[in-house]
């Protein structure tokens, strides 16, 4: 009797053995993981659609006083600028990294260690570095001020604030998170749970990131869309892995 070329969740024949290798221990992480990466495109896209509707892809406010005064008038939209939703977006990438781990430790397990620290890094560093709430903070503060002198202290604060974190912090978030991506669409080539379609992709929106938004509008913007793409195609496939059973489900 001739076995049938795909297996329950969309694994093909060919990639049974090594999926199988995988064992079942690691499905609830599949799971977690490519529910992870969906999410982080769902809030991807609203971030991209709020900034849209705004005109505000391009940048935000120069200056500590601009920014208090866009959060005073549009607080959601002056958060985000500030990259607020990165910080769920960014642990959610460390939740996909973790299960990419476990489905591509068999054949590259030194470049998956390699990544998940970068990633872990590139989070730490931004969850540390962070200003939106910081600058929320500050924009209310200075709404009731009522003399200069606390006006000009409030103001020197954030532009302290802006400026650290548009240094080397924000810098080595996205160098770091970026380089993280690289090494592990390049696992992905090694394996056979991955197609060649999602490693190239994540190879080359990846390494678009890694100068970060230093990169230019238009590019930033393509590596953006590209890496949106990436965790789309990574959160099926994890799913997919998650729902795999077991050789005996290949039907004959």
């Amino acid at each position: 009797m001739q076995t049938s070329a795909m297996l329950q969740g969309g694994i093909s024949q060919p990639h049974a053995n090594e999926v199988e290798s995988l064992g079942s221990p690691w499905r609830g992480l599949y799971w977690v993981g490519g529910v992870a990466a969906l999410l982080m495109v769902v809030l991807g896209m609203s971030e991209v659609v709020l900034e849209a509707s705004s005109s505000a892809l391009a940048g935000g406010p120069a200056t500590a006083s601009e920014w208090f005064a866009l959060l005073q008038t549009n607080r959601l939209l002056g958060l985000a600028l500030l990259e607020i939703f990165e910080v769920v977006l960014l642990p959610l990438g460390g939740l996909m990294f973790l299960a990419l781990y476990a489905a591509l430790r068999r054949t590259s397990e030194s470049l998956m260690a390699i990544a998940i620290v970068c990633e872990l890094i590139s989070i730490a560093i931004f969850l540390s570095s962070s200003v939106a709430l910081s600058m929320l903070n500050l924009s209310n503060q200075y709404t009731i001020a009522t003399t200069e002198s606390q006006r000009a202290g409030l103001l020197n604060t954030g532009q302290v604030l802006l400026t650290a974190w548009q240094g080397t912090g924000h810098f080595l978030t996205f160098f770091l998170g970026s380089l993280a991506g690289v090494l592990a669409s390049v696992a992905m080539l090694r394996s056979k749970s991955f197609g060649r379609l999602t490693a190239i992709v994540g190879i080359g929106g990846n390494l678009l990131g890694l100068p970060g938004p230093a990169l230019g509008f238009l590019l930033w913007t393509i590596n953006g869309l590209l890496v949106l793409l990436w965790s789309i195609l990574v959160g099926v496939r994890l799913v997919q892995l998650a729902r795999f059973k077991d050789r005996g489900s290949v039907k004959s």
